[in-house]
């Protein structure tokens, strides 16, 4: 569980450092993560829904720098609405509105922090019983 949090939390710390962009970051980080996830037992599947899972999330959409926020705060601003004039949007509401990312966060977290239950019961061998004895 460790390395799965070490792998979370930085990629989603080099995200906010990318401004959100999400490929470059998993781009940076890939080598990293394979490292740790190798001397940690992570299978190769689950480090790369880790690694594109934990980009989606909060850290992609973060109000003060994110490139996809912005993007969409400029392109809301020079809509001119018919009727209503200029139509105000801020940063925080399309961050409050990502419903997405917002879930997306919520469900990396529960995946780290699940503990699969180990099945403890043994293969019983069963043998053929021949009627000719």
């Amino acid at each position: 569980m460790g390395a799965e949090l070490v792998l979370v939390l930085s990629i989603g710390v080099i995200n906010i450092l990318l401004s959100g962009c999400v490929l470059p970051a998993i781009l940076l980080f890939s080598n990293v993560a394979d490292q740790i996830g190798q001397s940690a037992n992570i299978s190769p599947n689950k480090r790369s829904y880790l690694l594109t899972g934990a980009a989606t999330t909060v850290t992609a959409i973060i109000p003060v720098n994110s490139a996809f926020v912005m993007g969409a705060v400029t392109l809301i601003n020079q809509i001119n609405v018919t009727g209503y004039g200029k139509v105000a949007v801020n940063p925080f509401e399309i961050f409050a509105s990502s419903y997405y990312c917002i879930l997306l966060t919520l469900v990396c977290f529960l995946w780290v922090f699940k503990r699969e239950k180990q099945n403890n019961t043994e293969k019983v061998g069963i043998k053929g019983v021949s009627r000719n004895a």
